[in-house]
């Protein structure tokens, strides 16, 4: 894997030097960290000016194409466009596309220049930002919020014996509980994707406590599973919410709560 990644940045910088489109590229990530191993995609950018920058991103396909087989290839992001690359050869890619105007924005801590006509990149510092306070606190309240509008979801899937759609409702809850432990640790949820590298960025020794919620699309073993996710959220939400200085929904976990334990003697009376 490593040869071939070197052969693929090789490519994708001598692509860049003949796109006269193109003023800087670079590689970033984990190759640029020296931290790969053999399951790293390869993260690269380019650097276009702003004029030239709806033309360059429209060729997207043809410059992942120059670099191997693309047989996925999807765009993702808004501000700063990325596109998702995996390649016939099995290299997987996150190839970004950089206005100019927007370079000293970017997030993407240490890098290896490849391409630089201007010197843009001579003395450039991007570090990752630690999140802001005010970012943690919005995605707390939106955590705290639809974790219990989901249990809701819950409570209608079991009442109405709707297993599968108990299950993902299950799914959903432990998801909100994982976010919550990233939002305690001083990390950002990440949305629908919670557990997206948790090994290496968070200590995971809360989420111990949710093992046993792991179940099968039983309906009273997901009864039960749900109120395990329910007591962790009350304590851990609580906690963060006391610590970020919002209002923890009191009343909302009341009224879920009572619709929940109302499956008890519903399906076990």
């Amino acid at each position: 894997m490593a040869a071939s990644s070197d052969d693929l940045i090789a490519r994708f910088r001598d692509a860049c030097a003949t796109d006269e489109r193109i003023v800087a590229a670079f590689v970033g990530g984990s190759r640029a960290r020296g931290e790969a191993d053999g399951y790293s995609d390869v993260d690269l950018c380019v650097v276009v000016p702003d004029a030239s920058f709806d033309d360059v991103f429209a060729d997207r396909a043809t410059i992942a194409g120059r670099l191997g087989t693309p047989l996925f290839l999807e765009d993702w992001g808004a501000d700063v466009p990325e596109v998702f690359v995996m390649l016939a050869d099995g290299t997987d890619l996150e190839l970004v596309f950089v206005r100019e105007s927007r370079l000293t924005q970017i997030e993407v801590g240490p890098f290896r220049p490849l391409v630089d006509r201007r010197g843009l990149l001579d003395g450039l510092d991007v570090p990752i930002r630690e999140p802001s306070r005010e970012g943690l606190r919005d995605d707390l309240r939106r955590t705290l919020a639809w974790f219990w509008h989901d249990v809701g979801h819950f409570v209608t899937a079991a009442g109405r014996s709707q297993r599968w759609w108990a299950a993902g409702q299950i799914e959903a809850l432990r998801g909100y509980c994982v976010n919550l432990v990233r939002i305690e640790q001083g990390l950002r949820s990440n949305g629908g994707e919670p557990y997206w590298k948790i090994d290496v960025e968070t200590s995971t020794d809360a989420l111990e406590e949710l093992r046993s919620t792991f179940v099968g699309p039983d309906i009273e073993a997901m009864i039960d599973a749900a109120s395990e996710l329910v007591a962790f959220f009350g304590v851990h939400g609580r906690r963060a919410a006391e610590a970020h200085g919002i209002e923890y929904p009191e009343e909302l976990e009341r009224l879920l709560r009572r619709r929940l334990d109302d499956l008890l003697p519903t399906r076990r009376g």
